[in-house]
């Protein structure tokens, strides 16, 4: 099985890539209970398709390196 290395610490991949999954499930939960109305929540919207996207683009790097 391969390991990723952060800093002193060693994490499964495929543990490593269980919690991203679960990162994406919250952060698309999150976005869903968004009150849209007014300013605030068109930028709290915009902040969670960022992490989403950024969940997204870890999750098909950890694929590529397993």
């Amino acid at each position: 099985m391969r390991k990723l290395h952060v800093g002193t610490d060693v994490i499964a991949i495929k543990d490593a890539m269980t919690q991203v999954q679960k990162n994406i499930e919250e952060l698309s939960f999150k976005k869903q209970q968004v009150n849209l109305k007014g300013y605030a929540g068109k930028k709290i919207l915009d902040f969670y398709e960022a992490k989403i996207a950024s969940q997204s683009v870890t999750l098909s790097w950890l694929k590529n390196a397993l």
